[in-house]
C-alpha cells in the first residue's frame, strides 16, 4: 500500500493534500490511515492499481482503513467491477472465520456494482444463509441489487425483522420498504 501512496501524491490537488497532510501522520496507523485515503482520491480515476488496493484494504487489520477502502468502492459503483473478484475472494475467507458485520462495506460494495457483480451472488446468498445481523440484510439488499433472486431478498429482510441486532432490525426495515416500493413502481410501469 506503501508503494502506490507515494505513486498516487503527486497526482493529488494541492488543496487535498493540504487537509491529508494537516494533522501529519505520525503512527503507523496514522500513515495507513492517510494512505488509503490518498488511495482512495486516485482510484476515481480507475487507475487499476489504486482500485485493487482499496479492494485488498478491505482485508486490512485496522478496521478504519477497511472502512474507507469500502467506502471508497462503494461511491465508485460500477466504476469498481474490476474489483469484484477481489473482493468475492476476501469476503469468503473472512465470512469463515468472522459474523461478517465487520465486512459490510465490501458487501455493500459489490451492490453498488451493481449487474456486473452477478459473480457474487453464490457468496451472497451463502451469507444470507450462515451469518445474521447486518451482514445479513446488506447481503439481501445486494443480492437484489446484482440480480439475485428477489424472493430471496425479501425473505431475508423479512426474517431480519426479527433479529436479536437492533440496528439490523432497522436496516432490514428500511431495505424492506425500499424493495416494496420498487417493486410497487416497476409493477405500475409494466401495467397499460
Amino acid at each position: 500500500m506503501r508503494k502506490l501512496y507515494i505513486a498516487a501524491w503527486p497526482k493529488l490537488p494541492g488543496r487535498l493534500k493540504y487537509r491529508l497532510e494537516s494533522n501529519g501522520p505520525q503512527t503507523a496507523v496514522q500513515i495507513n490511515r492517510l494512505a488509503i485515503k490518498t488511495i482512495r482520491f486516485w482510484a476515481y480515476s480507475t487507475n487499476i492499481a489504486a482500485l485493487t488496493t482499496l479492494a485488498g484494504a478491505l482485508n486490512h487489520h485496522d478496521h478504519e482503513v477497511r472502512a474507507i477502502a469500502g467506502q471508497a468502492l462503494c461511491l465508485m459503483g460500477p466504476g469498481a467491477k474490476s474489483t469484484v473478484p477481489i473482493i468475492i475472494n476476501l469476503l469468503q475467507s473472512r465470512l469463515r472465520t468472522n459474523t461478517g458485520n465487520e465486512d459490510i462495506n465490501g458487501i455493500v460494495a459489490l451492490g453498488q456494482v451493481g449487474p456486473d457483480a452477478n459473480a457474487s451472488i453464490p457468496m451472497l446468498e451463502s451469507v444470507i444463509r450462515t451469518k445474521r445481523g447486518r451482514a445479513r440484510v446488506f447481503a439481501a439488499e445486494a443480492l437484489w441489487k446484482v440480480g439475485g433472486d428477489r424472493s430471496t431478498a425479501i425473505a431475508a429482510l423479512e426474517e431480519s425483522l426479527g433479529d436479536d441486532d437492533a440496528a439490523a432490525r432497522r436496516e432490514a426495515a428500511e431495505k424492506l420498504g425500499e424493495a416494496r416500493s420498487k417493486t410497487t413502481r416497476s409493477s405500475s410501469n409494466d401495467s397499460p
